[in-house]
């Protein structure tokens, strides 16, 4: 069987062999290994795969937006409380 992995921190898709699976695990090596963990995530196809990685990237965006917007409010409230 085949599954794709991807990992967090990086930016790629692996093609993964795998010896079983069942609903929250598969086995790679003889070594078990979560389905979702912090360290990769095992999807069934390609765009899944690809789709997840986006979806992470966009989160990631958004969140830093917000982070920056309200950045952006606390400056204004500084400034107008030294002026």
């Amino acid at each position: 069987m085949r599954k794709y992995m991807t990992r967090p921190w990086l930016s790629t898709i692996e093609e993964v062999a795998i010896e079983k699976e069942t609903e929250t695990f598969v086995w790679v090596g003889n070594r078990r290994t979560k389905k979702v963990s912090r360290h990769s995530v095992y999807h069934d196809t390609f765009d899944a795969a690809k789709t997840h990685l986006v979806n992470m990237s966009s989160d990631k965006i958004r969140s830093l937006e917000k982070q920056l917007s309200d950045e952006n409010i606390l400056l204004e409230n500084r400034i107008g409380i030294l002026n």
